[in-house]
């Protein structure tokens, strides 16, 4: 597998592209969401216009968007379509285009793990294998399609990307009851979205509260008779992605997380609600939909609810069958395997894609719950903060002025918290101010327990390596092996360590479990330590910048903004 960093787009690399296929072979090209996949191939093509090349996406209504995104190529679906243009140096049509398309030298498969993922899909799967031509494969989600055999794969991981969260909240309540105590608790102000693949009880819940939103609901899935339920109109738009914003409920299945981007000019709530006696949503198909909105102008707040399974992580060592029919089977049963998954696995995919969860709870028959400030622990006190505006709100301006706004999602909970603020909140918003000024990303501290100690040992861990040299030569030790990008293990003397006092040792260790795993730090049969390197993110690097940059050069200028504008 080859791997490449890249700042925003994928396009960064695309002289790399362009060398890899002109090599020959098959290719799996994963990218994340957004990052401008298509773009490649877009420009591939103007490189050799001497190629027949073809970009295959799996709907329609992505055909249409990608139409209105790039005028001067030909796009479009169906036998009659492709009888006057499939002689076109580059196309883009549907999946089922692979049927007419004849004498193509590149064909590209846009949105690829659908077709492992989505039995509607499947049946391309033997005629992608049969066809005589380069293939190159596109996806940000490669799970169950990177089985495909004979493919080279060719990862692009951003240098620096914020991570994104979801709630998930386990029940085994009926989805209709789940569904309908969403809505009896739904922002007027925001769009909520339902996703649910039982078309029927969808239909009951539109029919239901008709009368109470008129033109505000709408539906999207596949049917023929949406149009004379709701008009023309609004069913095309939804069909584009572009949600009309006078709608503040649209129910629908999973054909939104088809790789089509929503277009929103509001807040998103949406809630992925698992079928009836059916386990979660499958967690590929979440990391999909998540992000399916992409604008500056909408932000999108996903709810996974539903039950966890019993399965643990799949392994990888699958004898792969040679007969297509087979090798369909077995992308079905890996497919559902992903939805049957216990917490742990669960979450665990999601963490592998940027995604964090902020609380695994019980569902409740109301999304947004009561409780009373006595029967408060800390944490739900820090995932709740938003209770308490007058705090909550110079932490705001803060991340704002900063421009890490997106830190407040760890702060920004559902529960409505009565009584009188307590005591400790005055510290808790110094606490959280703290971690501003010194890049502790707020889930750093703010997990599965409130963690003030580990705080207090990430912000003394900064000032002490101004001040003390030992210190200094400890951590700048872990930092080289850091910048070792050939070892995925730093081997480091304990001497240093050995000659620091108690508290400073603490945080020494506090410091590298962010970046290593290793535990043995005070084993005094031991004269090294050896150290394996962490994936790290944008929360860990964030961190790291108090070493490299320094905390004064950061926040100095925010902090006297700040003043100002109070």
């Amino acid at each position: 597998m080859m791997r490449y960093i890249i700042d925003e787009w994928v396009g960064e690399k695309q002289p790399e592209i362009t060398n890899l296929i002109n090599k020959g072979g098959n290719l799996l090209l994963v990218a994340p969401t957004g990052s401008g996949k298509t773009y490649t191939a877009i420009e591939y093509s103007k490189q050799h216009p001497n190629k027949q090349i073809a970009f295959l996406v799996p709907t329609r209504s992505l055909v249409d968007n990608l139409k209105d995104q790039n005028k001067d190529v030909p796009c479009g679906y169906g036998a009659e379509w492709l009888s006057y243009h499939k002689r076109e140096s580059f196309i883009i049509s549907t999946y089922d285009s692979i049927r007419l398309l004849e004498n193509i030298d590149v064909l590209f498969i846009d949105e690829a793990h659908l077709q492992a993922g989505h039995c509607s899909f499947r049946d391309v799967i033997p005629l992608l294998l049969a066809y005589k031509s380069q293939k190159i494969l596109i996806s940000g989600t490669p799970e169950i399609i990177d089985l495909m055999p004979n493919y080279q794969r060719v990862d692009f991981k951003f240098k620096y990307q914020a991570p994104r969260f979801v709630d998930v909240i386990q029940t085994t309540k009926k989805s209709e009851e789940t569904i309908l105590s969403i809505i009896n608790n739904i922002d007027n102000k925001a769009l909520t979205i339902i996703r649910h693949n039982d078309k029927k009880i969808l239909q009951r819940i539109y029919d239901r509260y008709i009368d109470t939103y008129g033109n505000k609901i709408a539906m999207y899935y596949s049917s023929s008779n949406l149009s004379e339920i709701q008009g023309e109109q609004v069913t095309q738009d939804l069909k584009k992605g572009e949600i009309p914003n006078k709608i503040m409920l649209l129910l629908c299945t999973s054909i939104y997380d088809a790789g089509l981007s929503l277009k929103v000019s509001k807040h998103v709530n949406c809630y992925a609600v698992a079928n009836e006696h059916e386990p979660m949503p499958n967690a590929i198909d979440m990391v999909q939909l998540l992000a399916r909105v992409r604008t500056s102008e909408g932000t999108m707040k996903l709810t996974i609810i539903g039950e966890y399974g019993d399965m643990p992580r799949m392994e990888d060592n699958f004898q792969l069958p040679t007969h297509p029919r087979q090798l369909i089977s077995l992308f079905d049963t890996i497919y559902d395997w992903y939805s049957h998954y216990n917490m742990e696995a669960y979450v665990g995919i999601l963490y592998y894609y940027n995604i964090r969860v902020n609380e695994v709870q019980e569902f409740d028959s109301n999304i947004n719950h009561t409780i009373k400030q006595s029967r408060i622990s800390p944490l739900t006190l820090a995932k709740n903060f938003n209770n308490y505006p007058k705090h909550y709100n110079k932490i705001d301006e803060m991340l704002r002025l900063k421009n890490d706004a997106q830190w407040l999602d760890v702060i920004t909970g559902n529960y409505h918290i009565t009584g009188n603020a307590p005591n400790g909140i005055y510290d808790m918003r110094d606490n959280f101010i703290d971690a501003i000024k010194h890049n502790i990303h707020f889930s750093l501290f703010v997990t599965h327990k409130y963690d003030c100690k580990k705080l207090k040992n990430l912000v003394n861990a900064v000032k002490t390596y101004n001040k003390n040299a030992q210190f200094k030569a400890v951590i700048d030790n872990l930092i080289d092996g850091l910048n070792n990008q050939v070892c995925k293990e730093h081997k480091m003397s304990l001497d240093g360590y050995r000659t620091l006092i108690k508290s400073q040792r603490e945080m020494i260790r506090k410091v590298s479990n962010l970046f290593y795993s290793g535990k043995k730090w005070d084993d005094k049969k031991r004269k090294t330590i050896l150290l394996e390197k962490r994936d790290n993110d944008e929360l860990t690097n964030q961190y790291l910048q108090n070493f490299i940059v320094g905390v004064d050069d950061t926040f100095k200028l925010i902090e006297q903004s700040f003043n100002k504008a109070s």
